[in-house]
C-alpha cells in the first residue's frame, strides 16, 4: 500500500511537472500571436448542384448530385439526408437513394461561376489563394 502511495505522489509530481512546462509553452504561443490580421477560408458547398439548382430552380427542392454511377463530385443536402456523400459511387448513391438526379458534371458552367465568384474575393484581397474552383483564402 505504501509503494502505491509512493508512486501516486511521483505522478503526481510528474503531473505538475508537465503541467508547468505546458502552460509556459501556452504563454510563449499567447505572446507571439498576432491579432491584428483577418485571415478567411470560402468553401462553396455543393457548388456544382448549386449551379445546375441555378439554372434549373426546378431541382431546388429534390435530391440532385453531379457525377455519374461511378463517382460523383458533389450533392445537395436533400441527397445528403438519404447518406449520399462526395466521392461515392453513383450506383451506390442511386441504392440510398432511388430519387436522385444525377446530372454529368459541366466544368466549364462551373468554371465560369468560379470566375464570378473569384472577381467578387479579387475585390477584397487581390493575393487571395484558390484552393479549387470553390475555395479561396483572404489574408
Amino acid at each position: 500500500m505504501n509503494e502505491k502511495i509512493a508512486q501516486t505522489l511521483r505522478s503526481k509530481t510528474d503531473y505538475n511537472h508537465f503541467l508547468a512546462i505546458v502552460e509556459r509553452k501556452i504563454a510563449e504561443i499567447e505572446e507571439e500571436r498576432v491579432l491584428d490580421r483577418i485571415w478567411v477560408h470560402f468553401d462553396l458547398d455543393m457548388f456544382f448542384v448549386a449551379c445546375e439548382i441555378r439554372d434549373n430552380p426546378s431541382l431546388a427542392d429534390k435530391p440532385v448530385a453531379v457525377g455519374g454511377m461511378s463517382m460523383i463530385s458533389t450533392a445537395n443536402y436533400i441527397a445528403r439526408k438519404f447518406g449520399v456523400r462526395s466521392a461515392m459511387p453513383g450506383f451506390i448513391a442511386k441504392e440510398l437513394c432511388p430519387e436522385l438526379v444525377l446530372i454529368s458534371g459541366n466544368y466549364s458552367k462551373y468554371s465560369e461561376a468560379s470566375r464570378i465568384f473569384q472577381d467578387i474575393i479579387r475585390i477584397y484581397d487581390e493575393d487571395y489563394e484558390s484552393g479549387g474552383l470553390d475555395e479561396a483564402a483572404l489574408d
